[in-house]
Parts: structure tokens; C-alpha cells; sequence
């Protein structure tokens, strides 16, 4: 499967995102969830840019720094979830983003 990829920039670390990822009911809930439980940050990030690839960013960043900052992972979701807006693409394009001539 083709993947419709990406790519944001973390603190210097480049991240591959596939945007197919996020059609998924479970990451749109956790978007919407995320200001009541910080925690959903981790499950988002994982979503957006899958496992391993989590895993290795993890171990650069706790390599580099000694561990892997809260302020790093908010980051990289700020910067994924501004790639797309998934309430966007669940209602169409709003009013203000459809253009007239």
C-alpha cells in the first residue's frame, strides 16, 4: 500500500508523517480528548507516525538528552496535527478555506 507521506521537522530530527493515518476514528477521538488527558500525546504521536518510528525517535531524543522531553513529543504532535486538520476532513473544507473568484 502506497503511503501519502509527509515529512515535519522535530527539534532537528525529521519525521515521516503518512497522512492515511489519520483516517482513523481513534486518532480523531484522541485529537478531540487531548486538553482533558495530556497523556494521549504518546497515542497520537504513535498513530501519526506509527511504532518504530516512535520507538527510534524516542531513543535519538533520550540519546541526545538523557531522556525524551514531554516538551519534544508535544512538539512533534503540534507539528503533525498542523499538517492536517482531521476536523477538517471529517466535514469538508469550511467556509473560510473554499476560495471564490
Amino acid at each position: 500500500m502506497a503511503q501519502n507521506l509527509k515529512h515535519v521537522v522535530v527539534d532537528g530530527y525529521k519525521l515521516d508523517v503518512d497522512l492515511d493515518n489519520f483516517d482513523d476514528v481513534r486518532f480523531f477521538e484522541a485529537t478531540e480528548q487531548i486538553n482533558e488527558h495530556p497523556a494521549l500525546i504518546i497515542d497520537i504521536l504513535k498513530m501519526g507516525i506509527g511504532e518504530e518510528a516512535y520507538k527510534k525517535m524516542a531513543d535519538h531524543f533520550t540519546e541526545r538528552d538523557g531522556k525524551f522531553k514531554m516538551s519534544i513529543a508535544s512538539d512533534a504532535v503540534d507539528k503533525i496535527l498542523g499538517i492536517t486538520d482531521p476536523k477538517e476532513e471529517a466535514s469538508g473544507p469550511s467556509e473560510s478555506s473554499t476560495q471564490t473568484n
